[in-house]
Parts: C-alpha cells; sequence; structure tokens
C-alpha cells in the first residue's frame, strides 16, 4: 500500500466535523440469513509506504491548529489471521506544530492598539518552530487467541529527546495489562524543555 504527496485538512466545529461522513451508515444492510459465520479472514499486506504527506487539524471551537508535516511512515510485512497477528516493523517521522489561534488574534490586537496610542510595541514573541519526532519498533506480534502483546521495544524521539520502551501485554480483551520499562537520558530540565520546544522560565 503507498500513499505519496498527499495534504488531509481536518476541520472540527464543537460536534461536527468534516470527516464525519466517512462513518455515518445511509442505512442499516440486511444480512443474508444464509452468511456463513466462523474465524475472521486472513489478512496479508506487504507494506504500508506514505511520504511527503501533510496533515493540517484546525479546532474552530477550541480556536486551534495542529500541523504534521513531511509524515513518512514505513512498515515491514503485516500478517493477521484468527490466532496471530504479526508486523515486522514500523518506522515513522515527521515534525508537529501547534498553534493558537486566539493567541494570535490577541497579539494582532494588542499591537493595534499600541500603535494607535502611539505606544511602542512589545518585542513579538519569535515564531513557534516545528517539532521533529521519530518513532522505529521491531518485530510486533499479538497473539488473538491469549490476546496476549509479545515484548517488543520501540524507541521515539521528540526534539533532542529520545527514549526507549520495551513493553509486554497480556489480558488485553480485558484489562488491558501492560508491562515493561522506559529509558530515558539524563539531562537537565532547562535543556529538556528547549528541546521540546518549551522556553524555560527565567530564573537568577
Amino acid at each position: 500500500v503507498k500513499l505519496e504527496g498527499a495534504h488531509l485538512n481536518l476541520v472540527s466545529r464543537g460536534e461536527q466535523n468534516n470527516w464525519q461522513d466517512l462513518s455515518e451508515n445511509s442505512g442499516t444492510a440486511e444480512k443474508p440469513a444464509n452468511e456463513p459465520t466462523g474465524p475472521a479472514p486472513v489478512i496479508s499486506i506487504e507494506g504500508v509506504d506514505v511520504s511527503k504527506t501533510s496533515l493540517v487539524y484546525t479546532d474552530e471551537a477550541k480556536k486551534s491548529t495542529t500541523q504534521i508535516s513531511d509524515l513518512e511512515l514505513h512498515t515491514g510485512r503485516l500478517d493477521s489471521g484468527p490466532t496471530r497477528t504479526a508486523l515486522e516493523k514500523v518506522e515513522l517521522q515527521g515534525t508537529y506544530l501547534a498553534s493558537s489561534t486566539a493567541a494570535a488574534v490577541a497579539s494582532e490586537a494588542n499591537a493595534v492598539t499600541n500603535a494607535s496610542a502611539g505606544k511602542a510595541s512589545a518585542a513579538s514573541p519569535p515564531a513557534e518552530k516545528p517539532l521533529a519526532f521519530s518513532l522505529t519498533t521491531g518485530a510486533i506480534a499479538m497473539d488473538n487467541t491469549a490476546h496476549s502483546l509479545a515484548p517488543a521495544k520501540i524507541q521515539m524521539k521528540v526534539g533532542d529527546v529520545a527514549v526507549d520502551v520495551a513493553v509486554a501485554g497480556e489480558k488485553l480483551n480485558t484489562d488491558r495489562v501492560l508491562t515493561g520499562s522506559l529509558s530515558l537520558p539524563s539531562t537537565s530540565a532547562r535543556k529538556l524543555l528547549q528541546s521540546l520546544g518549551i522556553a524555560p522560565p527565567v530564573t537568577r
């Protein structure tokens, strides 16, 4: 499965959005009386390749915008059957930027007010920069009979912060029990905030 150069523009207006019609049913279809029942069908996909793709999500109620750009997703083979689901690998990367429309409007209004009153405007805050992220996994396998997840390793990176996760799961159909470990590099709180695109507080 390949997808290249797609641009998705999602807009939410409270309880309304521009993708809800994709999940709405025009009517309830009647199932044939002789429709066979049995185990789920076997699914096999050689891989998924998504490249040069972007997504913009606008929440008009909260007056916020989230942008995901330069999205790349590459997976290995996916096999799913009645007893087992297995995915060879996942490689995901892109950039993330969240902004508030309300804050931008307030900043512009303040600048106009100061200009009308002959006051010097305060220096505008620096423009927010997109934050790079990535996620990589090895093989992921689920036992569909025991509803368990085999031990898997995940490497995540947000900005300059790298996180290694080891996870396994059981009773995923009921209690959803996940166990594992999380490894973070040693760093200062100030450097951590800066790497995530957050201005650290001014201290003396």
